[in-house]
């Protein structure tokens, strides 16, 4: 499990790390679902999405003590874009929405990969 799970972030902090390398690749999914910027300027609401992300998975990968925060923004996050991308989108990502349930509840005693292990001893 704890494999699988490192192996989802590390997808969703590519994703992220992609709209900061490669903005151009995120433009067409911009333009044809335009309601996502809110009305922000395009370059601006891209580098905001990144920022999320990354700092999302970020937090999953090294914090102890806001893992299950983390877990359920990024969850609702993929539900809501499922909700509106219809029954594929859902399908596709069942088990990254399960995975991120497993982790709210289970919280960061598990999926703390890299987290800060204070020093116990003298």
């Amino acid at each position: 499990m704890p494999l699988l799970v490192l192996g989802i972030l590390f997808s969703f902090l590519w994703a992220a790390i992609e709209k900061f390398g490669y903005p151009q690749w995120f433009d067409p999914f911009l333009d044809s679902n335009k309601f996502l910027t809110m009305g922000l300027p395009r370059d601006f609401f891209r580098m905001c999405a990144a920022f999320v992300g990354f700092t999302l998975v970020y937090v999953l990968l090294t914090g102890r003590n806001i893992v299950s925060l983390a877990t359920l923004a990024l969850n609702l996050m993929i539900i809501a874009a499922a909700i509106h991308f219809g029954k594929i989108d859902t399908i596709g990502h069942f088990l990254v929405i399960v995975i991120l349930v497993i982790m709210t509840i289970k919280g960061p005693s598990v999926y703390g990969f890299f987290s800060y292990r204070e020093s116990r001893g003298a």
